[in-house]
């Protein structure tokens, strides 16, 4: 049951990855330009409220730093996967 939630998963993530190439970039700069990005604290608290609401990223319970980078980045995957799906739906 797992491989096969994981392998439609795969199957899912490459069919929007494929829709989404198509899409021309909103913004373009060119090469070697200097630029600011400014990334205010209220938007980087709200992801973090996103991922411990809607994926349970309230405590690490994997030892190690590995371990914690590997579940870190499940939730932000899972997370922008369900962006994409929510997108894709609308």
């Amino acid at each position: 049951m797992a491989s096969a939630s994981a392998q439609q998963l795969g199957q899912t993530a490459s069919e929007v990855t494929r829709r989404n190439l198509g899409i021309k970039p909103t913004i373009t700069v060119p090469r070697l330009t200097q630029f600011s990005i400014i990334v205010d604290r209220a938007l980087i608290e709200g992801v973090i409220s996103f991922l411990k609401r809607a994926f349970g990223l309230d405590r690490a319970t994997w030892r190690g730093e590995l371990s914690f980078r590997s579940y870190v980045w499940s939730g932000v995957l899972a997370a922008n996967l369900l962006t994409l799906a929510r997108h894709e739906l609308a």
